[in-house]
């Protein structure tokens, strides 16, 4: 999870991720720069970045954030990736 990453330094900490093979997940507080942070990244890199909208000054919300974006589904005690 690259918090910030729709924009400036995030996203370049983001791509540099995606480039280097990871499953990138976007934390920003606007869903619509993350959306667009995301579609931007995976047409430079190739790879899917996901996310939702997380203020990170939001306890709450990057817990929800965490489950959401981080945490992979698992299939019989393995995860799926």
């Amino acid at each position: 999870m690259v918090t910030g990453g729709s924009a400036g330094l995030g996203l370049a900490i983001a791509e540099a991720l995606a480039l280097a093979g990871s499953l990138v997940v976007l934390a920003s507080r606007s869903a619509a720069n993350r959306e667009r942070a995301a579609a931007r990244l995976s047409e430079r890199t190739g790879g899917t970045a996901a996310g939702p909208a997380c203020d990170v000054t939001d306890e709450r919300a990057v817990a929800l954030g965490i489950l959401t974006g981080v945490v992979p589904p698992v299939e019989g005690g393995r995860t799926s990736h």
